[in-house]
């Protein structure tokens, strides 16, 4: 057991989106003041990546990331996240639905790759994993492999540093 005198990792808003349409700006701002605590780590994830700006810069124990399953997804991700400002960027592949070209690496600091679950499972090729994995490893960004991502065999599960890069 976690007491609370030990940092916690916290994703924040899992299951929604803090940066979607429709959410009043008060209650982002109330949550991001709260993770200004300077203990715990927080990770932050959107569909929404034009929104991060509104907001930067983050506090140093925020991750900040954006969703991206497609090419053009990726494309319209680091556009936006360029100009933010927060220690650890990071693109989340989940879930990985086609071959997507890692554009820019220079501009983060952890990947995160998932599959498909539910009633439509997918598990993306092995190639297409692969090729991001390369690109990470030739600028030395960690890679975090969802559980979702491959039927069975071990993840790779590295975490960024709050200091990766900088």
């Amino acid at each position: 057991e976690q007491g609370l005198d030990k940092p916690r990792g916290i994703f924040v808003c899992s299951m929604s989106d803090l940066f979607g349409i429709g959410i009043p700006l008060e209650w982002t701002e109330a949550i991001l003041n709260a993770m200004d605590n300077k203990h715990d780590r927080f990770y932050i994830l959107t569909k929404q990546p034009q929104n991060l700006i509104k907001f930067s810069p983050f506090p140093d124990n925020c991750f900040v990331g954006f969703t991206a399953t497609t090419n053009e997804q990726i494309q319209y991700g680091l556009a936006h996240i360029a100009d933010v400002e927060a220690r650890v960027k990071y693109i989340s592949f989940e879930p990985l639905l086609e071959k997507v070209s890692l554009l820019a690496p220079e501009m983060v600091d952890w990947v995160i790759i998932g599959g498909q679950s539910g009633p439509s499972r997918f598990h993306p090729p092995e190639e297409w994993i692969q090729e991001i994995e390369d690109a990470c490893d030739k600028c030395g960004i960690p890679v975090f492999e969802k559980n979702n991502l491959r039927p069975s065999g071990a993840l790779r599960q590295e975490m960024a540093e709050a200091n990766h890069g900088k």
